[in-house]
C-alpha cells in the first residue's frame, strides 16, 4: 500500500509538471509574438491576425487568447514605454525659453530688461520640470510624443492667428503710439493680451494632440505623415489663396513736406481691404490644418508606416517641391508669378511623395535605408551642379535642369542598390539563399530566484540568410 501510494503520488507530480511545462511553453511562445507586435505600443489589424494565429496554434480560443493577453499585460505592470519623452521635453524647453521668456514679463508689465533675461532662464528650467512631471507616469512612445509636439506647434500657430484676428498685434507705425499716451496704453494692453493668448495656446495644443493620439492610435511613422499632411495642406491652401485672391494695397499713406522743397509718402496704417484679405486668408489656412489631418488619416488607412517610411514621404515631397520649382524657373523664368510657382511646386511635391509611397506599398524602409535614399539624391544633385559649374558656369537655367536630373537619377540609382526588405518578408530581396537547421534543446523557467527551476524541452532553430 505504501509503495502504491508513492507510485500514484509520483505519477501525479509528473502529470502536474507536464501540465506546467505546457503552460510555460504557451506563455513563452505567445510572449515572443506579443513583444514583436507591441514594439510600437500598438497592435494593428495584421498583427492582431498574427497573434490570433499563434494563439490558435497553441489550442487557445478567443477567450483563451484574451486571458493570455491579460496575463501578459500583468507581467510588467509598472514598466512604461517613455522612449518619446525626451524630444517632447526638448521642444518644450525651446518654447519655454523663447515664447514664455518673453510672454511672462510682458504679461506682468515688466519694463526692466533684466526680467526678460531672468524669465528666459527660468522658463528654460521650468519647462523641463513641468514637462517632466506631466509625463512622469505617462506611457509616451515616439508616436504619442510626435502627436503632442505637432499639437503644440499647431496651438502656437493658432495663438498667432487669434492675435491677428482680434487685432492684438502691434501696428506698423509704433512711433505714433509711443508719441500718443492714450494710444500707448492700448498698445501695452494689446501686448499683454498677445502674450496671454500665446501662453494659453501652447498647452492647449499639446493636450489636443494627445487627445488625437488616443483617438486614432497612429504608429510613429503614421504620426509623422499626419504632421506632413497638415503642413502640406496649409502651405498649398495659403499659396492657392494668394493666387486666386490678389493681395490689395497694404498701407494707407499721407504726403508730408520734407522741409527741403519736396514731399514724400508716409505710411500711416493698414488699409481695410488688406486687413480683410489677410484675416480671411488666416481663417482659410487654419481650416486647412484639420483638413490635412483628415486627409492624412485617409492616406494612412490600412497602412502602418515606420519612421523610415515616413522619412521617405518627407524627402519625396521636399525633393519634388525643389525639382518642380527648378524646372519652372529654368523654362519660364520671370514669366511665372511667385504665387503660381508655389502652387505648382507644392503639387509637384505631392506627386513625388505619392510616387515614393508606391515604393512603400511593397517595401519596408528602415531609417538607415531612407537616409541613404536622401543622401543618394543629394549626391546626384551635387553631381549635376558640379558638371554645370565646370562646363557652363554662367548658365543658371542649365544648372537647375542638371541639378533636377541629378536628383532623379541619384534617387533611382540609390533605390536600385539598396537591399530593402519586401513588405512582410523575412529575408531581403537580394539574399541568395536561406539555410536553417533545428536541434533539440532545453529551456529553463523560474518565476523567481528562490523557486525551483523547471526544465522545458524545446527546439532551437538557426536561420542563416
Amino acid at each position: 500500500m505504501k509503495y502504491s501510494f508513492f507510485v500514484i503520488l509520483t505519477l501525479l507530480m509528473f502529470s502536474i509538471d507536464l501540465t506546467a511545462q505546457e503552460i510555460v511553453s504557451v506563455d513563452s511562445m505567445y510572449l515572443d509574438a506579443w513583444n514583436v507586435a507591441m514594439k510600437d505600443q500598438h497592435i494593428d489589424s495584421q498583427e492582431r491576425r498574427f497573434l490570433d494565429m499563434v494563439g490558435q496554434s497553441r489550442g487557445l480560443d478567443s477567450l483563451g487568447i484574451n486571458a493570455m493577453e491579460t496575463y501578459l499585460k500583468s507581467l510588467h505592470p509598472d514598466e512604461l514605454d517613455q522612449s518619446g519623452r525626451w524630444p517632447l521635453v526638448g521642444q518644450n524647453m525651446i518654447l519655454g525659453a523663447s515664447i514664455y521668456g518673453w510672454a511672462i514679463p510682458t504679461a506682468l508689465g515688466a519694463e526692466d530688461f533684466k526680467w526678460y533675461i531672468g524669465c528666459t532662464m527660468l522658463s528654460l528650467g521650468g519647462s523641463f520640470i513641468a514637462t517632466h512631471k506631466y509625463t512622469e507616469t505617462m506611457e509616451i512612445n515616439h508616436a504619442r510624443a510626435q502627436m503632442m509636439r505637432t499639437g503644440t506647434l499647431f496651438g502656437l500657430r493658432f495663438g498667432f492667428a487669434v492675435n491677428q484676428l482680434l487685432n492684438f498685434n502691434e501696428p506698423y507705425d509704433s512711433d505714433w503710439y509711443y508719441n500718443n499716451p492714450e494710444q500707448d496704453l492700448d498698445r501695452i494692453r494689446n501686448e499683454k493680451r498677445r502674450a496671454v493668448v500665446l501662453m494659453t495656446a501652447i498647452p492647449v495644443g499639446m493636450i489636443l494632440g494627445d487627445y488625437m493620439y488616443k483617438k486614432d492610435k497612429p504608429s510613429n511613422g503614421d504620426a509623422w505623415t499626419l504632421t506632413l499632411g497638415m503642413s502640406v495642406s496649409a502651405l498649398t491652401t495659403r499659396s492657392l489663396y494668394n493666387l486666386v485672391f490678389k493681395e490689395p494695397e497694404q498701407y494707407n499713406t499721407t504726403r508730408e513736406y520734407s522741409g527741403y522743397g519736396d514731399y514724400y509718402d508716409v505710411r500711416t496704417s493698414e488699409t481695410d481691404e488688406y486687413i480683410r484679405w489677410r484675416n480671411i486668408k488666416t481663417v482659410v489656412e487654419l481650416a486647412a490644418y484639420p483638413a490635412g489631418y483628415y486627409l492624412g488619416l485617409k492616406f494612412n488607412q490600412n497602412k502602418n508606416y515606420t519612421f523610415g517610411d515616413a522619412f521617405m514621404l518627407y524627402q519625396g515631397y521636399g525633393f519634388g517641391f525643389k525639382n518642380t520649382g527648378n524646372i519652372l524657373n529654368a523654362f519660364l523664368g520671370d514669366n511665372i508669378s511667385e504665387e503660381t510657382l508655389l502652387v505648382l511646386a507644392s503639387a509637384g511635391g505631392i506627386g513625388f511623395a505619392k510616387y515614393y509611397d508606391s515604393y512603400l506599398d511593397n517595401e519596408d524602409y528602415s531609417l538607415g535605408q531612407s537616409s541613404l535614399m536622401a543622401l543618394g539624391t543629394i549626391a546626384g544633385m551635387a553631381t549635376g551642379a558640379g558638371i554645370t559649374a565646370i562646363l557652363m558656369p554662367e548658365s543658371t537655367e542649365l544648372s537647375q535642369i542638371f541639378v533636377t536630373a541629378g536628383s532623379v537619377l541619384g534617387a533611382y540609382y540609390t533605390h536600385s542598390i539598396i537591399d530593402v526588405y519586401k513588405d512582410g518578408a523575412l529575408i531581403s530581396e537580394n539574399s541568395q539563399s536561406l539555410k536553417f537547421n533545428m536541434t533539440p534543446t532545453v529551456f529553463t523557467e523560474s518565476s523567481s530566484p528562490k523557486e525551483r527551476m523547471t526544465f522545458v524541452p524545446g527546439i532551437a532553430m538557426h536561420v542563416i540568410f
